[in-house]
């Protein structure tokens, strides 16, 4: 229980992360590289945990190809898309990202974390994993919403506009259109 605990103290540091966005503060992006660090961890532990809930051998492959495809879409979204920094900032003012994975939704991370949790869960048949990423994908929807109504639209001019062109989480027909022709 202290991994799914450590988890949701990771995500915790990503709201310090943001707001300290708000605030402009120096060396805020150590909180992100912390509280990214700590969630990893406290996934890779829960994974190695030793209670495990036995899933027919074919879950196996499957949680292999969400795992890795969730990991690929994360890290795309959060990382090579536009690197945080960068997503943040642009001539010293920040602004708001709004092609690529962000024309598809307003959080594309989202699912990544949760496809990555849930194939992982699959792959390693880990108990703690399923207690863990339950509890870690409801704090990260919490968090979301968090910044969706209340951080974004005082760090990014237009977000009010923006919340009513791209959904939050599932992609519309237009959206998925605009995400094809910005990648």
């Amino acid at each position: 229980m202290h991994m799914v605990i450590l988890g949701i103290v990771g995500l915790f540091m990503l709201l310090l992360y943001d707001l300290a966005s708000l605030r402009q503060l120096p060396k805020r992006s150590a909180l992100a590289v912390l509280g990214y660090g700590i969630h990893t961890v406290a996934i890779a532990a829960a994974a190695c945990a030793a209670g495990k809930i036995v899933l027919p051998l074919w879950c196996g492959a499957l949680g292999w190809l969400l795992f890795g495809s969730g990991a690929a879409w994360l890290c795309y979204c959060l990382f090579l898309y536009k690197p945080l920094a960068s997503t943040y900032k642009a001539d010293g003012e920040l602004t708001l990202t709004t092609a690529g994975p962000y024309a598809f939704s307003r959080h594309p991370g989202f699912w990544g974390h949760t496809f990555l949790l849930a194939g992982l869960f699959l792959a390693t048949e880990s108990a703690l994993l399923l207690k863990g990423g339950f509890f870690w994908i409801l704090a990260n929807f919490f968090y979301i919403v968090l910044q969706d109504r209340w951080l974004f639209p005082q760090l990014f001019r237009g977000y009010s506009r923006y919340r009513q062109t791209v959904p939050m989480l599932f992609p519309s027909r237009t959206s998925l259109q605009r995400f094809w022709l910005t990648k």
